[in-house]
């Protein structure tokens, strides 16, 4: 298996990058000293990421993924979720169409949904691959513990934008970072599969940028963005 350094098109030395989100300037902002990954931080949206030449390669990727205990009936993982079921619940008519973009293994929160009448479809590109259900249009798109994994943000907010209904709701269950958080001890950064962490301000930019009519942020672990 080739290393990641061999696969990538980015220098790890390097101490400035367009940012995959905005494509503005990203300056290193924080080098671990024990893997020596480095992190970079863009001032117009807020992202912060890792360095594209220290990520998993696909197979890698994939194999992490396939270490998750994602068991739908396990009831701390219905836990987990259970914040955006609610709001979703709450928020959202059963009778509207979803998607569970980048549902893994263990599709937890449509096997909920699903059980109270909703229709969700289902995609992953490793485990749920139909290119077909991204040909429809949805009232409503979850991406659960799915946005920190995007290696390209842009163009995956562009898809998911495209794939939503006018009025339709976009709901990331990703955690969300702030000032206190110190990033170096941060246990969400150092799973090798996260590579970007947003902010209140990310997702703020987010709304504007791509056209939403508001964002809210619910426990630091929901950002919700509604659509016109």
């Amino acid at each position: 298996m080739k290393k990641q350094s061999e696969v990538s098109m980015y220098d790890p030395r390097i101490d400035r990058l367009q940012c995959i989100l905005c494509k503005e300037s990203a300056d290193l902002f924080f080098t671990d000293e024990r893997t020596r990954q480095s992190y970079l931080h863009c001032i117009c949206c807020d992202l912060r990421f890792l360095n594209p030449s220290f990520r998993l390669d696909p197979l890698d990727e994939k194999d992490r993924y396939l270490t998750h205990n994602n068991d739908v009936n396990d009831s701390r993982y219905q836990n987990f979720v259970s914040p955006l079921y609610q709001l979703i619940k709450a928020n959202i008519h059963s009778t509207s169409t979803g998607l569970d973009y980048g549902c893994g293994t263990g599709p937890v929160l449509t096997h909920l949904l699903s059980a109270d009448g909703y229709d969700i479809a289902l995609y992953d590109p490793y485990f749920m691959p139909d290119q077909s259900v991204l040909d429809a249009k949805y009232d409503f798109i979850f991406a659960v513990e799915v946005a920190e994994h995007f290696f390209d943000p842009a163009s995956e907010l562009l898809r998911l934008k495209e794939l939503l209904k006018s009025g339709g709701n976009l709901m990331f269950m990703t955690l969300i970072y702030s000032a206190d958080i110190d990033f170096g001890s941060w246990y969400y950064r150092r799973d090798p599969t996260h590579v970007c962490f947003y902010s209140e301000h990310t997702f703020n930019w987010i709304k504007e940028q791509h056209g939403f009519k508001s964002f809210k942020n619910f426990g630091n672990r929901i950002a919700w963005l509604y659509s016109p």
